[in-house]
């Protein structure tokens, strides 16, 4: 059951932060995010590994991520959470423009090495409200979501 508290530390964990949009060149974003693009694509690019169920093997939509593998070394998966609501947050405004204009999907994935884990993390009422604020949903691994929705603040 994922739940909002403060007992996070939870053994290896990162995160990522990602975007994705018909419309979405990763170099847009990458010129609003100061931390460095960990996976970019454009629509029509061609992937490595053509997606289950797809014979053509180029990416369908646009997509960038930013993870926290190598620059968070900590543990504690909200430590993760709040470098990446940082990131945004340094420049909120033209990030939320861009997302709003060009109808990209944003949201932060956590991932964790004890699978056992996804289903019990705690999200801190901080990175909580400061997700809620921004708009931005947070997700475990399994896709459940847990912020950015009325009633966790």
């Amino acid at each position: 059951m994922l739940s909002v508290g403060e007992n996070s530390n939870h053994g290896s964990c990162h995160a990522i932060l990602s975007f994705a949009g018909e419309r979405l060149d990763p170099d847009d974003i990458a010129s609003l995010i100061a931390a460095r693009v960990t996976k970019a694509r454009k629509k029509g690019d061609k992937l490595a590994r053509p997606l289950a169920g797809h014979a053509d093997p180029a990416a369908k939509v646009g997509y960038c991520e930013i993870a926290t593998s190598g620059a968070i070394l900590s543990n504690d998966i909200n430590e993760h959470i709040a470098y990446l609501l940082s990131q945004v947050e340094d420049n909120l405004g033209s990030i939320q423009s861009f997302v709003d204009r060009n109808n990209i999907a944003w949201k932060i994935v956590c991932f964790f090495e004890d699978e056992n884990i996804a289903d019990t993390w705690d999200l801190s009422h901080e990175n909580a409200n400061r997700a809620i604020t921004i708009g931005i949903p947070i997700y475990s691994e399994n896709v459940e979501k847990l912020a950015a929705k009325p009633g966790l603040a």
